[in-house]
């Protein structure tokens, strides 16, 4: 039961940074993509669900941290490869945009 309790929580904890990525990049990245001359149309979507995941991943890293390794379930999403991958994809998919000049 504490595994589902646990999973339960994880998808919580997900769905609330999609939100908070909808908030960072309507009123945050919007500023700076303009700022730097990109017009923000096109590929938003993309755009807000690489800033959610990327807060996400920043998230379990500092929990994981924070916890100390007690919690079964983030110690194991934390030691993934594939958690590394996802968060160094998603990084790249807010940063990219910077350095072409388009989104």
């Amino acid at each position: 039961m504490e595994i589902v309790k646990g999973y339960a929580v994880t998808i919580g904890e997900l769905f609330l940074f999609i939100a908070i990525g909808i908030l960072v990049s309507e009123y945050g990245l919007r500023f700076i993509y303009e700022q730097a001359g990109i017009s923000y149309m096109g590929n938003i979507g993309k755009v807000w669900f690489g800033i959610s995941l990327s807060l996400f991943c920043l998230y379990s890293i500092f929990k994981h941290r924070r916890s100390e390794g007690k919690q079964r379930l983030l110690r194991g999403r934390v030691r993934s490869k594939t958690f590394y991958v996802v968060f160094v994809f998603s990084v790249y998919t807010v940063i990219a945009p910077l350095f072409e000049g388009a989104l």
